[in-house]
Parts: structure tokens; sequence; C-alpha cells
């Protein structure tokens, strides 16, 4: 579940990774559910190619889903960073 696209196609690991996996972890904190389900891997793999979330429930302000959405960029040069 917290295997970022890159990942998915085999690609190194980076820092880029961490951010991806922390805003997943994020987005279930909020949503209490996980941004990608699938019953296959491959399904799964798909679903985080492709970096489409819900939005999350209406408690949280837009700011926290703008972190949230920055941090979850398909591309790992488009992410966020940690400074």
């Amino acid at each position: 579940l917290y295997f970022s696209p890159e990942m998915t196609k085999g690609e190194h690991y980076n820092f880029k990774t961490d951010i991806w996996s922390l805003g997943v972890l994020f987005y279930e904190i909020c949503a209490l559910e996980p941004p990608f389900l699938s019953r296959t891997h491959v399904g799964l793999f798909r679903k985080i190619q492709a970096g489409k979330i819900k939005k999350l429930p209406k408690t949280f302000g837009k700011n926290i889903h703008t972190l949230i959405c920055a941090m979850l960029r398909v591309e790992p040069e488009s992410r966020i960073n940690i400074d």
C-alpha cells in the first residue's frame, strides 16, 4: 500500500519514495482508509501509478488536502521535499 509509483516500476528507492509513503500514511490517518486499494497487486500498482485519490472528509481543511496531494504526486521530481 505504501509503494511509490517508481517502486512499482522496479526503479530505485530514494528520498522521494519516503515522501510518497508519508503522504499515503497521512491520507490514511485522515480518511480512515488507504488512498489506493485493489484485490490484486497488478490492480494496486495501476492505481498507484495513476495517483488519483478521493478528497478527504470535509472536516479537514484545504491545506491538509493540498499537502497530501503534493506528497502523492506521481512524478518524484514534482513531489514536495522535507525542506
